[in-house]
């Protein structure tokens, strides 16, 4: 029977296996006290089983490949990963604490080496190399460096003890060549001489967790070994710690071993939020950012299902706009980037879903936007939408959520040098003039020309008071400055736009001279907004003369 590379993939990483576990076994393990020998036992049966789950699943491309991919970081592969470190780095510093007969210099490379895993275990959680430039070359420095270290050491400490420095610079050489070396492999070519090369990669890149996993455990054995080797038999005290500290490392990463989510999407740019759906789906938070280009949005979400609950969840993300309220673009998309999780006893996956909305070419112009999202799940062809129990964004119906209005920035219109009435806001009005005159029921056209040089957000309404030169008798008209197509509290610094207003004068207007004035009041408290001419000299009851217009009699 013949296999295909990639099914070949599981043989290839437990043959890996076989010669070492045999020499582990036949050679090492005997030679270990009883604690020790369960330790490495079920750390080694635990491996295999994560070995076996991921190999089975990463070409499936569901979500349970996510949980048990072991290049995924903040899963349950990954915490196994990052239990072994940090065993290797607790032994370290216990062997520099039990070992007072050793000289001071080799007490302080084991303090030493307990750092370094230290760090490689809180890297296996955080993925801290993603920040640091270079850093294959670092990581190799620093294991060059281990390497040279450890042959002094070694040659110094007894002779029972160098088969156990042997064992932890072997673990330590698979570990690197599977987490540095295979992780960065960039020759195709090479890799397709060889046939090892599948789909769009190198098929060595899918045993480097492997080797990685073994070339760990071995370094915990040596460890373990040297401990056992250069530390005289424990007190009750220090022989509980021994014992206690797989659980106890293991109890830190579950518990600790978790950014805040909250952080994490702050330091992304994310806005959090609070949205809960029928089956305890919930939306964490959500990041829009707009092209370059203005040709899309990209809308990234942080959300949760129930521990086993998430296969067939998808969302769907929609633009619209917010004057027409038409959808101008839709996207939907399964739920399946893992992001990380909240591990302990009730694991619970961290998706971090990005979704592309291709802009038309009438979207790209100053207006205003909601993103609307939907959360649906998908059993036997049938898609449900999840009904929305809990939301502090605003909701349309009962299965959508508003999750933010936007606007996609336009270039600035040319203004005139100098503008008719700046606000106390930062907002500034240009070329506003009243025509000279005008009928009753005529439609009039008056464009107002607008540049925000801050950012306010608060809604306001511009108005337009019509008051007659002899009787005071008045008429007003009301609007948002650039109509319904952009609020004010969507303005941004820079914005220069203008809007053509249509004016319908009532057919009972009387005629005669006019007054015509402008200004801005809040909406939410219909309070007038100060306003002050170029030279700075406020405007009486923020009213901005716009002109006289003379209405003809009908």
């Amino acid at each position: 029977m013949a296999f295909s590379q990639h099914e070949s993939l599981p043989i290839i990483a437990l043959l890996m296996y076989l010669p070492a576990l045999l020499i582990a076994f036949w050679k090492l393990l005997p030679r270990l006290p009883s604690y020790a020998q369960s330790i490495a036992k079920t750390l080694m049966l635990a491996q295999i089983v994560v070995i076996l789950l991921s190999l089975l699943f990463q070409f499936q491309g569901s979500v349970t490949w996510k949980l048990v991919d072991m290049a995924k970081e903040r899963n349950p592969a990954s915490a196994l990963a990052g239990l072994q470190l940090a065993l290797v780095a607790g032994y370290s510093v216990m062997i520099a604490w039990l070992a007072r007969s050793r000289p001071n210099g080799q007490r302080l490379y084991f303090l030493g080496l307990g750092a370094v895993f230290l760090y490689l275990t809180l890297d296996e959680l955080f993925v801290l190399q993603n920040g640091l430039a270079y850093w294959a070359i670092y990581y190799t420095a620093i294991a060059l460096a281990i390497v040279a270290l450890t042959v002094i050491v070694a040659r110094r400490s007894p002779g029972p003890a160098r088969i156990w420095f042997a064992c932890f610079l072997v673990g330590l050489a698979l570990s690197a060549l599977g987490a540095i070396a295979l992780k960065n492999l960039h020759f195709p070519q090479a890799c397709r001489l060889l046939g090892l090369y599948y789909i769009d990669k190198c098929l060595l890149t899918y045993v480097e967790e492997p080797m990685k996993y073994l070339g760990n455990w071995l370094a915990l054995l040596g460890t373990m070994g040297l401990l056992s080797a250069l530390a005289p038999a424990p007190k009750r005290g220090p022989r509980l710690l021994l014992y206690g500290l797989p659980a106890l490392a293991l109890l830190a990463i579950v518990n600790f071993g978790d950014p805040e989510l909250s952080q994490v999407m702050r330091r992304s740019g994310a806005v959090e939020t609070d949205l809960q759906f029928e089956a305890n789906e919930r939306v964490y938070g959500y990041q829009m950012e707009i092209a370059q280009d203005a040709d899309y949005i990209e809308a990234t979400l942080w959300l949760s299902a129930q521990p086993f609950d998430y296969e067939g969840l998808g969302y769907s993300v929609q633009l619209m706009d917010l004057a027409s309220r038409k959808t101008l673009a839709s996207r939907d998309e399964n739920v399946t980037v893992l992001a990380g999780s909240v591990l302990g006893p009730f694991y619970l996956p961290i998706f971090r879903q990005s979704a592309h909305l291709s802009l038309p070419p009438e979207a790209r112009a100053n207006r205003a936007y909601w993103i609307l999202l939907r959360l649906w799940r998908e059993r036997q062809g049938n898609f449900a939408s999840q009904n929305i129990l809990k939301s502090d964004r605003q909701t349309l119906g009962d299965k959508q959520v508003i999750l933010t209005e936007l606007v996609v920035p336009a270039e600035p219109i040319d203004t005139p040098a100098v503008p008719r009435a700046r606000f106390d806001n930062g907002f500034a009005l240009y070329a506003a003039d009243a025509p000279a005159s005008a009928s009753p029921a005529e439609t009039l056209s008056l464009e107002m020309t607008w540049r925000a040089n801050a950012e306010d957000r608060q809604d306001y309404t511009q108005f337009l008071h019509f008051i007659h030169d002899e009787t005071s008798a008045w008429w007003v008209f009301d609007q948002q400055p650039l109509g319904a197509r952009l609020p004010t509290r969507l303005w941004y610094g820079g914005l220069a736009d203008s809007e053509t207003w249509v004016i319908p004068l009532p057919a009972d207007l009387a005629p005669g001279r006019y007054h015509v004035w402008t200004g801005l009041y809040r909406v939410d408290d219909q309070q007038r907004l100060g306003a002050a001419d170029a030279d700075g000299a406020p405007y009486l009851d923020a009213l901005v003369p716009l002109g006289l217009m003379q209405i003809k009699p009908a």
